[in-house]
């Protein structure tokens, strides 16, 4: 630190002393001025190349962290400077600690009890000071007449000056050139561009040649709060009520919280937009706005308990303590780090306590209520409508409300055929209809007219239970006495679960965080849900629960999900693996077997012999008409469906053998025309051959292999020319298609994974290419492997060369790929009548002085340089050359100047045009 009592005194802005600074303590001081001026962490860049934190790195990984973080290139001279203080070891090993410590020592170890910024070491503000530009005492009185201005202007505006600067400044280093500092100049409109550039003149660095607008700003906030601006909170006066109750205030914030826990409301989302910083503060208005968003039409509060709230949640500095507030929110019925105290009991609200109660109507009123749900009531049951999915079709809003608008309502019942005159409509609205939204308890109310759904459970006193919804007393269900049987329903289970692929584990152990392999009850109600089982009957899921209670000292009684979940993964197990194995019918199905009588067994078969014997005659599929009903693949269609099927293929059967086959091949899912296809039109069972074809395949591909390696070998420069072509004509990225096969990016794929992904590409390549290039890039670690990053920097090559910033004096020849019209090679025959014939034709375009390019461009609208082979032969037919063109000559052109685009064989008509120019020595193109 002695090398740090020396002030460092920048050249050409204050009279440094009679003899100059050393030369490593210059060094020093510049690097601490811009690490001050920054406010660089400079341990951060070191740590990153001493993983083992040694404390030292080497010389040139010193002076890459100080090139790229410090945007500051050193001199030789100067980087031997620092290597001569700093090398201690003498090995070229720079001690990284040591050179933090001299130029990051900011405060004073001793006295961190007093403020931190009074214990700035002198010396590091020095440069700072110094590299200030310097300004004649007119203009600073300028300047500062023009900051008290600008203060002023921002302060009644609300302008943040840091803000309109940030856009350009994208590593925040609070500088920015004139030009920026100019442009984004916040005002006022009437400041001049000569103040302007009086006031950029007063923030110039010298050492960076850039402008400081953090300076800028912290002047601006300097005067703010010297003149009681916006951080005095006792000049300015506040826009809510004042102080009330304590008890009063956490009444309203009680409300709220039941608010934000009943709709699931995440208060934290409303108030961070205006905390850029994400300190926790907001402004007095910025809370008030968000906490009306946050409560919309959900809550209703007055502007004073506003502000009440407000007032409850504000900081001395003026603004409000948003986190505090959001904190105590979102955990209303919860504690903080809950998982820290596992065993803690936290306060639940009772069953109904957050429900929406209903409205209070006159005696009159609830009579003619009682009447009309009772007159509903009938309807419904005698009808047997399921009205819960008709309104929750229209619940679909941000959040499951359970209200509907009125209009959808009358919309439902008018839907349903429940008549209902206006001013019964109304009266439900008053009873059920929510005060703030006007929106109706479609639950509610479905409870008291549906003796079959029950939409609230409570756990209120017999008055308030009274109150929450009419005629509760025949809303009892039936008590079922009669046992499960656990196989059955396990069954069931393992069924559902085989044929939909589950995993059943997925769906419980996120309820189990510790994987103890117990779970509450209605965890575990929470994950059959999940599996696809939330319509079990209650008495199922009761006696599936008890079967799998287990009753633990800490806990109490808790069910084994992992127990459940063993036995329910069993099914997918080898056979003879599996513990159990049930065999179970479809629901709904007949045993015909032992239930038939020995008249309709023999119904049945003489029908099976009809169907039969009428399939054979006619020779028809059977299968397909079925199918066209099974939209769903599952084997299965309605009994309505069997027999317009047994209609259309004109299969005569009596009604009595309809309804035996329909007894025999039916269960819940449908009429299951597959068993009955094996019973009339049994197909022929194929052997399982799979694993032979495996086999052989594998042995194919092997031979192929050993065929390619055996080919002539191929040149590699050929293979990469076609490839190179083919990427420069149609724009190709090797890359992308090539790195999706290496996960971990090591730049290595396998060769059979390199031979897929080069026929993504559409290379188009045999296989002895393909062997050439995998033998040419094979890695070098693995001969299995192919480095495939080497093989796209070589084709990416044609674009540019790989780290050309690093060879700015390389010259770069473009690669052109041959054109289309010169990759059709005829025979020497061949190519010598085509080149007779255009000479021929040359001749007749010289003599008659005929411009070529017009007639084929008119049809050639987008100016491609092809056209059809008709419109070839017309516009040659126009200019009067097919007499002297045989069909043979005409052909051999054609053969000549075709390409392929899109699939189609054209003419291209610009290389035709310019050899037979060429040939008759005229450029008419070209006047």
């Amino acid at each position: 630190m002695a090398a740090a009592s020396v002030i460092y005194s920048a050249p050409g802005l204050l009279p440094g002393p009679a003899s100059p600074p050393p030369a490593l303590t210059a060094v020093e001081n510049k690097l601490k001025y811009i690490i001050q001026n920054r406010g660089i962490r400079v341990s951060e860049f070191f740590q990153d190349y001493d993983p083992l934190r040694s404390g030292y790195i080497t010389s040139s990984q010193f002076r890459r962290c100080l090139d790229q973080n410090l945007a500051l290139v050193l001199t030789d001279e100067e980087f031997e400077e620092l290597l001569s203080k700093y090398d201690d070891t003498g090995k070229g090993m720079i001690n990284y600690i040591d050179f933090i410590e001299s130029v990051q020592a900011s405060f004073v170890p001793d006295k961190l009890d007093g403020k931190p910024r009074e214990q700035i070491d002198q010396m590091l503000k020095t440069p700072s000071t110094l590299t200030k530009s310097t300004l004649s005492p007119l203009n600073k009185e300028r300047t500062d007449h023009l900051l008290q201005r600008c203060a002023e202007f921002y302060l009644s505006r609300g302008i943040v000056v840091k803000a309109c600067y940030e856009d350009f400044d994208r590593h925040n280093m609070g500088y920015v050139t004139f030009s920026q500092f100019h442009r984004s100049f916040p005002g006022p409109v009437e400041v001049t561009d000569t103040e302007i550039s009086m006031l950029a003149h007063r923030y110039y660095d010298p050492l960076v040649k850039l402008y400081n607008y953090y300076r800028f700003n912290d002047d601006i906030r300097s005067i703010w709060e010297r003149e009681g601006g916006r951080g005095s909170a006792g000049k300015q006066q506040s826009l809510l009520s004042p102080v009330k109750e304590a008890s009063s205030i956490q009444d309203i914030i009680n409300q709220i919280r039941d608010t934000v826990y009943k709709y699931g409301i995440r208060t934290t989302e409303f108030f961070t937009d205006f905390d850029k910083l994400r300190s926790g503060l907001v402004t007095e208005n910025q809370f008030v706005c968000g906490l009306s968003l946050l409560l919309a039409k959900r809550g209703h509060i007055t502007r004073d308990e506003v502000g009440y709230i407000v007032r409850r949640f504000s900081t001395p500095d003026g603004h409000v303590n948003y986190r505090e507030f959001c904190h105590q929110m979102e955990n209303a019925y919860n504690k903080s780090d809950f998982e820290k105290n596992p065993t803690d009991t936290v306060y639940r609200p009772p069953r109904g306590h957050l429900h929406k109660p209903l409205n209070d109507l006159s005696p009159a009123d609830e009579e003619r209520l009682f009447a009309l749900l009772s007159r509903l009531r009938e309807q419904v049951k005698k009808r047997r409508l399921l009205l819960y999915p008709y309104f929750r079709d229209f619940d679909r809003k941000k959040g499951f409300t359970r209200g509907v608008t009125k209009s959808q309502f009358e919309r439902l019942f008018q839907f349903l055929s429940l008549s209902i005159s206006p001013d019964e409509s109304n009266l439900i609205e008053a009873k059920f209809g929510d005060p703030l939204n006007g929106d109706i308890n479609y639950s509610a109310l479905i409870q008291g007219i549906d003796e079959e759904y029950t939409g609230q459970i409570v756990d209120l006193d017999e008055e308030d239970f009274s109150r929450l919804s009419i005629c509760h007393s025949s809303l009892t269900r039936p008590q079922y006495e009669e046992p499960i049987n656990i196989g059955e329903l396990m069954g069931r289970i393992q069924e559902h679960v085989s044929a939909h692929r589950i995993r059943a584990c997925e769906y419980f152990q996120d309820f189990d965080p510790l994987r103890s392999g117990f779970i509450s009850t209605t965890r575990f109600r929470q994950g059959l849900s999940a599996l696809g089982l939330a319509n079990m009957p209650s008495r199922h899921f009761n006696g599936l629960a008890d079967y799998y209670t287990v009753n633990k000292e800490n806990t109490g009684p808790v069910i084994a999900w992992k127990e459940f979940v063993k036995d329910v993964d069993d099914v997918f197990l080898p056979m003879p693996q599996k513990k159990k194995i049930y065999t179970l019918p479809a629901t709904g199905s007949v045993d015909f077997i032992s239930e038939a009588t020995d008249d309709q067994k023999a119904l049945l078969q003489s029908a099976l012999d009809r169907l039969r014997d009428q399939i054979n005659q006619k020779r028809i599929l059977v299968k397909p008409c079925f199918q066209d009903f099974d939209r769903h693949n599952c084997g299965r269609v309605t009994r309505k469906n069997f027999h317009q099927c047994l209609s259309y293929l004109e299969l005569n059967i009596s009604e009595e053998e309809g309804e035996v086959l329909e007894m025999r091949f039916c269960d819940a899912k449908g009429f299951n025309y597959l068993k009955l296809l094996q019973e009339i039109q049994p197909r022929d069972v194929f052997e399982d051959n799979y694993d032979d074809r495996i086999t052989t395949i594998r042995t194919d591909t092997k031979r192929l292999e050993d065929m390619t390696k055996s080919f002539n070998p191929v040149s590699i420069a050929q293979v990469l020319y076609k490839i190179r072509a083919k990427v420069v004509r149609e724009r190709i990225r090797v890359l992308e298609f090539l790195r999706d096969y290496d996960k971990l990016r090591s730049g290595r794929i396998l060769g059979t994974v390199f031979h897929r992904a080069l026929d993504l590409c559409g290379f188009e390549l045999s296989p002895s290419e393909i062997h050439a290039l995998e033998n040419e890039y094979r890695s070098v670690k693995d001969s299995s492997y192919v480095d495939y990053v080497l093989f796209s920097d070589d084709v990416e090559s044609v674009f540019t060369i790989k780290e050309l910033e690093k060879m700015p004096t390389l010259e770069v020849m473009q690669f052109k790929p041959p054109e289309d019209v010169d990759l059709n090679q005829l025979s020497p025959s061949d190519e010598e009548a085509v080149h007779k014939a255009l000479h021929k034709l040359a001749e007749s375009v010289r003599v008659r002085h005929l411009p070529l390019f017009p007639p084929f461009e008119d049809y050639d609208k987008v100016h491609r340089g092809n056209v059809t082979t008709g419109q070839f032969k017309r516009v040659l037919d126009d200019l009067s050359l097919m007499p002297h063109l045989s069909q043979f000559e005409l052909n051999l052109i054609c053969l000549k100047f075709g390409v392929i685009i899109g699939g189609r064989h054209d003419i291209n008509y610009n290389a035709f045009c310019l050899l037979v120019e060429d040939y008759a020595q005229t450029k008419w193109n070209e006047q």
